[in-house]
Parts: C-alpha cells; sequence; structure tokens
C-alpha cells in the first residue's frame, strides 16, 4: 500500500479517504458503489435507525436480501482499532464468484447503521486504513461534499433533495428552513464559452436573476454574481424579503465553469454565509486524472454486484 495516494470523499454525511484511482460507478442518496478501473472494490450504504439496534436481525434481512454467505469473524486489534468508534460486526461474505470482507457499523452518537463491503483483492492494509478514516456525522458548523472533482464546504443544516452527476453538468441541491441551495458545475469550460462572454454563457448554462450582474472581488477566477431581491407580500399582508443569489465562476487551470445560488423566499441571505460556501467551492485536480470531463459512467456491473434497494 506504500505506492497507493489517497483522497477524501464526503457524500451525505459521510466521509472517508479512497484510493485516488477509486471512483463513483454508482451514487444514491444514502449509497456509494466504487471500482478501481473495471473492477468493483467497494460498496457502502448506510441509514438511520430508530429504536433497539439488534445487528443480527441487521444482518440476517441483508443475507437473504442480497443471497450471501456470511461468517461472522472476531475482530482482530487492527480491526477492532480501526472501528472503536463504533458497535462493529466483522464478517466474511461470499457470493460466487464474488468474495471479501465486510463490516455492519452503528454508530450510538448520531444512530446510524451503515453496512460495508470490500470485494476481494482489496487488500487488509487498505480496507483497515479506509475504515480509521470513515465517520458518519459532522459536529462542525460545515459539512464537506467531495465527489469526483469537486470539494465544498456548505453549512451542516443544509440536507440533500437531489443530485444529478451528467456527462459535462453536476447539479446538487440541497434544502433547509424552506431556503435552497444548489451547486453546479460545467465542463469543458473551453468549450462551453467558445469566445462568448461569462455572461453569455451563463444564460445558456442556468436560469438567472432578471438584475445586472457584478463582479464578486472577494473570488479569484473570471466571475459574475446576481443578487435579486424578491419583492411581493406573505400571505397577501406581510411584505416577502427573500432574496435569489447567484455566482458564477471559471476555473481556467481545470476547464471548469462553478456556480452556486442561494434562493431564500422569506428571508435576507447571510452574505458572510453566501460568500463562505462559494470560496469553499473548489476543483481538485487529480494528477491521474486529465482535466478531460468526469462522469460517474463505469463498468457494466454483473447482475450479482449490482446492490439490492433497501
Amino acid at each position: 500500500m506504500a505506492d497507493v495516494s489517497w483522497g477524501h470523499m464526503a457524500w451525505n454525511g459521510m466521509a472517508m479517504q479512497i484510493p485516488d484511482t477509486w471512483r463513483p460507478v454508482q451514487i444514491d442518496a444514502r449509497h456509494l458503489l466504487l471500482a478501481d478501473s473495471d473492477r468493483v472494490v467497494f460498496e457502502i450504504k448506510w441509514s438511520w435507525i430508530s429504536g433497539r439496534f439488534v445487528p443480527e436481525k441487521r444482518l440476517g434481512a441483508w443475507r437473504r436480501q442480497q443471497r450471501l454467505r456470511l461468517e461472522i469473524q472476531s475482530h482482530s486489534p487492527k480491526w477492532r482499532a480501526s472501528l472503536k468508534r463504533f458497535d462493529a460486526t466483522v464478517f466474511h461474505w461470499r457470493k460466487a464468484p464474488q468474495s471479501g470482507r465486510g463490516a455492519l457499523l452503528y454508530c450510538p452518537v448520531c444512530g446510524h447503521a451503515t453496512w460495508l463491503q470490500f470485494f476481494d483483492p482489496v487488500s487488509p492494509a487498505l480496507c483497515l486504513r479506509l475504515l480509521a478514516s470513515i465517520t458518519d456525522h459532522t459536529t462542525e458548523a460545515m459539512q464537506r461534499i467531495a465527489v469526483f472533482d469537486i470539494d465544498a464546504r456548505i453549512p451542516a443544516d443544509f440536507k440533500l433533495s437531489s443530485h444529478r452527476f451528467d456527462a459535462g453538468r453536476f447539479l446538487l441541491d440541497f434544502s433547509r428552513r424552506k431556503q435552497q441551495l444548489s451547486l453546479m458545475r460545467w465542463s469543458p469550460a473551453t468549450a462551453l464559452l467558445a469566445g462568448e462572454t461569462l455572461a453569455k454563457t451563463a444564460a445558456r448554462l442556468t436560469s438567472l436573476p432578471p438584475v445586472t450582474p457584478a463582479y464578486a472581488p472577494d473570488c479569484k477566477h473570471d466571475n459574475l454574481q446576481w443578487q435579486q431581491p424578491l419583492h411581493g407580500k406573505r400571505w397577501a399582508v406581510l411584505p416577502t424579503a427573500g432574496q435569489d443569489w447567484l455566482r458564477l465562476w471559471h476555473v481556467p487551470s481545470a476547464n471548469r465553469l462553478l456556480a452556486v445560488r442561494l434562493h431564500s423566499p422569506q428571508s435576507p441571505i447571510d452574505k458572510n454565509e453566501f460568500k463562505a460556501i462559494c470560496n469553499g467551492y473548489q476543483v481538485v485536480q487529480n494528477p491521474k486524472t486529465s482535466n478531460s470531463d468526469i462522469t460517474p459512467a463505469g463498468p457494466a456491473l454483473p447482475a450479482h454486484q449490482k446492490p439490492a434497494d433497501n
């Protein structure tokens, strides 16, 4: 494992270190399937548990659902050290022709149960490092979103509401207390701009607030920012102080366009929070990945490798 370089992945409350060559081939709200080149290597699913957590019940249901052969194993000292933050059950699984090791984790702090499995021949040392890095909740004011080539920090109380990863276009939507936050990413920027101004390109890519844009001086890249106050009445009596803000910028070194939109129909936007979200949203350039587009497309999975729905 000495020559393995590592990166960070964070998605909907779950965060971990993964080898730089691992890529998602399936992303759902609480499910990730990762592959290395054309080989599936890791799967993780998580959910919040209400009431008493009974690991035997969970393991039995998963075994029947996936038609797996499971062999519960005692924790080695190294596995115990890597999983000390959780109530953990470690197992070896087999479903011909695949096999590997896995674990069922329960966090008594946040109440999340996590099922994860490694596909042979992932090395034990690599498994241990990934396991030691896993967190299923944050105690910080900002949560991290790090997937494919984007890395963002957004307020922890925003919850994922929808996501799309299409070739050349990513769209992540979050919500809290009647506010909607969107993170957007397009590529390749050179083809999208194609001699146009940033304003004209922005108008083709997304809907724009009907106000004149301005330059945001806190952004180090070529950018435009729209700040629209929403006028109207709430309940036909009280005036609405809501706003719709959008910032879009060009990252030429990564050949990407990024944007943040915050829509707040019933309350003013915190300008410092909006600035922090924009400045915390960036492109991660992996030396093992070219500047060509990154998409979730991956190997076609045989039926026995496709995860079942919860």
